[in-house]
């Protein structure tokens, strides 16, 4: 029997790294919000405390090249996780005290920056040679599993014995898991003795000659640059809050707690088949390309919102399967895209710079539904404005690909 290369630990690690510092810090709080708000705190303050950890996140991404340049990738990857389980115990202790609430939302969102996709994608980037959306798509899925292992447990649990159990166990799993991380994770195959996943590849380190360079001679001019940025401010703005609103915008159209949790549950299953879905699809017909099926879904689902009344059922099951099956680039996408459009040896000053449009967009566009929810009682027309954001993102990235294939980039480094 061929032995499993270790770089597929790596990818199951990565996975448990996104269940606990993008799934159970930042779509969990959708289960979360409607028993923060039965303690008094408003809509408006609800949406304030995913605001405060986007904005957590949006500070801690300006310094994630620092943090790993003092750190391995092992140790800070590790860190991040016990930072966002820190964040979960204040939310156990905060009860009716908004301020502990905001502080621990600071925590999570620290969590956020240096535990996610960032570290991640430069875990992968080291591993594997082939299969990268694959690997990427498959970490990526642990935020969906965060969703479906945890939102039953949470929404009974919570209902029976009150926010602070379910803030503890959660807190304690983020903990054990830190220390696997700590445990399984090495940054490059050198340290195990092997070479990166290839497909065909023996995955034993050998002595061989250099690989001829590659490095995409060009750059970017900066008009295209700030485009670039604006996109990731839409996609960031889309992407944070369409998951963390999902519970309440069932719960608001009249429907049970228990109905609004099924809601998440099924949201998790389906983000988990995207996800699974959307990485090999990627290296199968390319990161623009699955990336348009992925909006696609996600425009019908917001479309599905209208039909939320508090007695159709119809709408509690079909919404969130199309969400699901439509947010898997927000998460994927961003690292693709950075390798399609920038030059090799900026990937990573690219992807961070991604990341923190991506982080600012969070912080101002969560801020809006519990706003508008506070006026109109409901959450619907937020998944239309979220809808028009990405369309207006779709269109950016499309005209980035056909440019950057036409040669918008032809001044050459030298």
């Amino acid at each position: 029997m061929k032995k499993i290369h270790y770089a597929w630990v790596i990818c199951a690690i990565g996975m448990i790294l996104m269940v606990c510092n993008m799934g159970l810090s930042s779509n969990i709080l959708s289960v979360y919000l409607p028993f923060i708000e039965q303690n008094g705190i408003t809509g408006a303050e609800g949406s304030s405390i995913i605001s405060i950890r986007c904005l957590s996140t949006f500070v801690g991404t300006f310094f994630v090249s620092w943090y790993y340049e003092k750190l391995s990738l092992r140790t800070g990857l590790a860190l991040a996780t016990g930072i966002s389980g820190i964040g979960i115990v204040l939310f156990a202790f905060a009860k009716t005290n908004i301020w502990i609430y905001y502080l621990g939302a600071v925590f999570l969102g620290i969590g956020y920056a240096f535990g996610t996709m960032y570290g991640i994608s430069l875990l992968i980037k080291n591993w594997f040679v082939s299969a990268k959306g694959t690997a990427l798509g498959l970490c990526s899925m642990g935020t969906g599993l965060a969703t479906i292992l945890f939102t039953p447990f949470i929404t009974s649990n919570t209902l029976k014995n009150g926010l602070a159990s379910s803030c503890l166990v959660q807190a304690g799993f983020m903990f054990l898991c830190a220390v696997l991380a700590f445990l399984f994770i090495r940054p490059t195959p050198k340290e195990k003795g092997l070479t990166p996943y290839e497909k065909g590849g023996s995955g034993k380190e050998e002595k061989t000659a250099d690989k001829k360079n590659t490095l995409k001679n060009f750059t970017i001019p900066t008009l295209i640059w700030v485009e670039m940025l604006l996109m990731m401010f839409f996609m960031g703005g889309a992407g944070q809050t369409c998951s963390s609103h999902i519970s309440i915008a069932v719960s608001t159209a009249g429907y049970t707690k228990q109905m609004a949790g099924i809601s998440t549950t099924i949201y998790g299953v389906f983000l988990m088949v995207g996800k699974v879905s959307y990485g090999p699809l990627a290296d199968r017909i390319g990161s623009l390309k699955a990336t348009v099926v992925s909006i696609l879904f996600f425009f019908t689902a917001s479309a599905s919102t209208l039909w939320l009344n508090g007695t159709n059922l119809a709408p509690i099951y079909l919404f969130p399967v199309l969400l699901g099956l439509g947010c898997p680039f927000f998460t994927v996408g961003c690292t693709l895209w950075a390798g399609d459009l920038s030059p090799e040896a900026s990937f990573e000053k690219t992807l961070k710079w991604f990341q923190i449009m991506y982080s600012a967009g969070g912080i101002i566009v969560t801020a809006i539904p519990g706003r508008i929810a506070d006026v109109t009682g409901e959450y619907q027309s937020t998944y239309l404005m979220l809808s028009g954001m990405l369309f207006a993102a779709l269109l950016l990235l499309l005209s980035f690909y056909q440019r950057r294939k036409t040669g918008y980039a032809r001044k050459v480094l030298k």
